[in-house]
């Protein structure tokens, strides 16, 4: 039968001898890795696997597998697709397996609602029978967070008394809340932003360097809306200045630019907003033409934050929105064709509606 064991543990008691490694010993990680693998199953493999279940229902792996595979089918929206009772049988018994913060754990209840509510179910089930324990809490708030964002924050709440100094709860709730906030595309209230940023900027304290910096410019933008341009300025500054081994460099200076823009012309400084547009602009077409590729990975999939290029043009600026239009072609991907349009809405005196991102 297949054991579970942590692969702190495992090595632990492979080097004092406390227990041979055997075949059949599945490590934590691997059981998320076979989710992955099980995506990609066809019905052929998918049903030998199911064989193996009905001879050994405790055969984690095939149901890690079935589990990844049946995700798929949910998501496509299949008939009899089965992943939540995958999902409820992970949930019973091995609650605390990582694979259960993955994808392939998560129910779209607008897909499946009866799914959804069992699930939903099992987990607070398993948070009312052991309240303290901060693993199952973690675990129902990541299943609940885009859903049910205010139940997920009452329980986030609770996680961060339980370990006040895990930077995880502060930094999900200051997500949670400003989903939760927004309505609409439009960002949170100046209350509710305030709010958001005094999460993010307690996960800020207790995060590690990396995780700190990560933080910044979710940190500036809250800022912004909640009306504390200073703040704002200091975090986007912050992003600004170099940091080792930095894979997302592009992403990184452009977002700062486009935070600094927006400060600038929350005081009125439309001119110094321009500037940082275009530099925005400039920063991830040099890192593009530098072959960083993953420095601008996301940007070239994801249409950038057109927030202060809208407020530019409102205030009568379309020379400095167009040349920043123009830069992105020359490093966006996906959405060249919407770009375009957008140039030549611009070129033509009209408004172009910045807000629509898909």
């Amino acid at each position: 039968m297949l054991r579970w064991v942590s692969p702190a543990g495992a090595l632990v008691g492979f080097l004092a001898g406390a227990f041979p490694l055997e075949a059949g010993v599945v490590f934590a990680q691997d059981l998320r890795e076979e989710t992955r693998r099980g995506a990609g199953l066809t019905a052929a493999g998918a049903a030998a696997l199911e064989e193996r279940l009905t001879a050994n229902p405790e055969d984690v792996v095939a149901r890690a597998r079935l589990l990844g595979y049946t995700s798929r089918l949910a998501r496509q929206r299949r008939p009899g697709h089965g992943h939540t009772e995958h999902l409820l049988w992970f949930i019973r018994n091995r609650p605390e397996d990582d694979l259960l913060e993955g994808g392939a754990a998560q129910v779209l209840p607008l897909f499946d609602p009866d799914g959804y509510a069992a699930v939903k179910r099992a987990w607070l089930r398993l948070v009312e029978e052991e309240p303290d324990n901060a693993v199952f809490v973690r675990r129902t708030c990541v299943f609940l967070r885009s859903p049910d964002a205010r139940l997920a924050e009452t329980l986030l709440e609770r996680g961060e008394a339980l370990e006040p100094s895990n930077p995880w709860w502060a930094r999900q709730l200051g997500r949670t809340r400003w989903r939760r906030a927004s309505r609409a595309g439009a960002e949170p209230d100046q209350v509710a932003a305030a709010e958001v940023l005094a999460h993010l900027e307690r996960a800020h304290a207790l995060s590690e360097e990396r995780g700190a910096r990560n933080l910044l410019a979710e940190m500036s933008r809250a800022a912004l809306a909640a009306g504390e341009t200073g703040k704002a300025r200091a975090h986007a500054n912050a992003l600004l200045e170099p940091a080792p081994n930095d894979p997302n460099r592009g992403d990184r200076l452009h977002s700062a630019h486009l935070l600094l823009g927006r400060a600038a012309l929350a005081e009125g400084d439309a001119q110094g907003a321009a500037a940082h547009l275009l530099a925005a602009g400039e920063a991830a077409k040099g890192a593009s033409a530098a072959g960083e590729a993953p420095a601008t990975l996301r940007l070239a999939i994801r249409l950038p934050d057109l927030s202060l290029a809208r407020d530019l043009l409102a205030a009568g600026d379309r020379e400095s929105v167009l040349r920043y239009l123009q830069l992105c072609l020359e490093f966006h991907e996906t959405y060249r064709d919407r770009i375009e349009d957008w140039i030549v809405l611009v070129e033509a005196g009209l408004t172009p509606d910045f807000r629509r991102r898909w």
